[in-house]
C-alpha cells in the first residue's frame, strides 16, 4: 500500500522526524490490514479481466462481519456470481492470488435515499459468509464498530495527537505485470492511505460529511485521479505521549466512508466522505433495524 506522508492534523511540533516516520508506518500497517478492494471479474475472448470497482473497510457491525463501503460501489456489484477481493495486509502491493466471494452468500445493506449527490446518502454495508471472513482474517483484520461507536461519536478528543486520512484503492496505479507462479496474467493493484486535514461541508438531513484535502508534496507518484477510492474508509488514528516520553501505539477508529472526489476553491484535490454521524447513527441503526427483521442475505 502506498502512503502519502502529510503533517499531523494536531499538535505536531514536538514530534521528531523519527517519531513521525514511526507513527506513520504503524498507521499505514493498520490501514493496510483493514482496507480491501472490490473487483469485477469478466471474461472476454476466453480471457479473464479484472476491473477495480471500488474500496471498502473490513468491519464488524452488530456482530456481523462485512465490508463498509459506498452505496454506488455496491450498486456496481452483481447479486450473484464471483467478485474479487483485494487485500493489502502486508503494507505493500497485493501479491498474486485470486481470492473471491460469492455474492449470493452476501447481504447488501444500503441506506435509502441514494441519488448520486455530493451531499446525500452514499453509505452501505456488505455482510460476508464465514468462508470469506476467515479468508480476510487470515491476512488482515476487522475493526469492531460496536466497540468504537461511543468513541467515534464523541470525537474530537482534547489533547493528544491524531492522524486523519482516507484509505482505498487507486485505480490509476493499477498495472499489468509479467506472469508469475501459476498465473498467466498478473494485475497488480495499489492503494493509498492519504493523510490530510478535515473540513466540515455541512449536514444534509441526518447525514454529516468530511472533506479531506490530500497533499502530494512528499509523494512522487501522485495519481491523476482518486478513482477507485470510493467506499474506502476515513480512518482516524489517535495516540498520546506517556510520562516517560514514549508514544502510545496509534488506535484506529473509522469515522466515515469516502464517496466523492472534487477540487476546492484553491484548486486542491479533495475527497468527500460521510462522517461519524452518518456511519454510527444512520448506517449503524439501519443495519441493526434490518437484522431484527430478516436474515441479511435477503435484505
Amino acid at each position: 500500500m502506498s502512503l502519502n506522508y502529510q503533517p499531523f492534523t494536531s499538535n505536531p511540533h514536538d514530534l521528531s522526524e523519527e517519531e513521525q516516520a514511526r507513527v506513520m508506518d504503524e498507521c499505514m500497517q493498520t490501514a493496510a490490514s483493514c482496507t480491501v478492494g472490490l473487483a469485477g471479474l469478466r471474461v472476454k475472448q476466453n480471457q479473464e479481466h479484472v476491473v477495480s470497482l471500488g474500496s471498502g473497510t473490513s468491519v464488524v457491525i452488530h456482530g456481523q462481519h462485512g465490508i463498509l463501503t459506498a452505496t454506488h460501489v455496491l450498486h456496481d456489484l452483481p447479486d450473484s456470481g464471483e467478485v474479487g477481493i483485494i487485500q493489502f495486509a502486508d503494507g505493500s502491493d497485493a501479491v498474486p492470488t485470486r481470492p473471491t466471494i460469492r455474492m449470493e452468500q452476501c447481504g447488501k445493506f444500503i441506506v435509502p435515499g441514494y441519488c448520486g449527490a455530493q451531499l446525500g446518502s452514499d453509505i452501505a454495508f456488505l455482510t460476508l459468509p464465514d468462508t470469506a471472513v476467515a479468508m480476510l482474517e487470515s491476512g488482515g483484520m476487522f475493526l469492531n464498530l460496536d466497540r468504537r461507536r461511543d468513541e467515534a461519536l464523541s470525537l474530537p478528543r482534547k489533547g493528544g495527537y491524531c492522524v486523519d486520512g482516507v484509505s482505498g484503492v487507486i485505480g490509476a496505479w493499477t498495472t499489468e505485470e509479467d506472469p508469475e507462479g501459476s498465473f498467466s496474467r498478473v494485475i497488480r493493484f495499489s492503494a493509498l492511505y492519504g493523510v490530510g486535514g478535515l473540513t466540515d461541508p455541512g449536514m444534509s438531513g441526518d447525514f454529516d460529511f468530511r472533506d479531506v484535502v490530500v497533499s502530494f508534496e512528499h509523494q512522487e507518484n501522485s495519481p491523476p485521479s482518486f478513482g477507485g477510492i470510493s467506499g474506502g474508509g476515513l480512518l482516524r488514528f489517535q495516540f498520546n505521549r506517556e510520562n516517560d516520553g514514549t508514544l502510545t501505539k496509534p488506535v484506529c477508529t473509522p469515522i466515515g466512508v469516502a464517496f466523492w472526489q472534487d477540487f476546492n476553491e484553491k484548486g486542491e484535490r479533495l475527497v468527500r466522505s460521510h462522517g461519524p454521524k452518518s456511519l454510527y447513527n444512520v448506517l449503524y441503526d439501519y443495519v441493526g433495524d434490518k437484522l431484527q427483521v430478516v436474515p441479511p442475505s435477503i435484505v
